[in-house]
């Protein structure tokens, strides 16, 4: 069988009530996550060798997805990807990845005004 895996997949740290609560994935992709995710991640990360035909389809997948991510695209395009198990993978690195935040206005003057000198206070007394 495919993605066979000893352990219970859960990050708590991002999804403290589980992946079932977080409102991202559905059941099914949850359940799918849950059972499969600790083989997807070693296959992901390389600490695994495919066993067989739908594992090689995965981890060929998730290396377009793996680009994108490389490349700090703006958004992952997951339509690149037709297979269930790796459709729900792809998903969970969308969430995972953190988003850009763009900010309008110059920065470095923002924060000379805020900082202020300390010199003009202390002549002040």
């Amino acid at each position: 069988m495919s993605f066979e895996s000893e352990k219970h997949f859960n990050n708590y740290q991002k999804f403290p009530r589980g992946l079932r609560r977080s409102g991202y994935f559905t059941i099914k992709e949850s359940t799918v996550l849950e059972e499969c995710g600790q083989a997807m991640t070693d296959l992901y990360n390389g600490k695994r060798k495919p066993k067989d035909a739908a594992e090689k389809l995965f981890v060929q997948q998730i290396d377009l997805i793996r680009k994108q991510i490389q490349d700090q695209a703006e958004t992952i395009n997951v339509e690149v990807v037709t297979d269930f198990n790796t459709k729900c993978y792809a998903k969970y690195l969308k969430v995972m990845t953190p988003t850009k935040i763009h900010r309008l206005g110059n920065q470095t003057a923002s924060q000379d005004d805020a900082g202020g000198d300390s010199s003009e206070d202390s002549s002040i007394e």
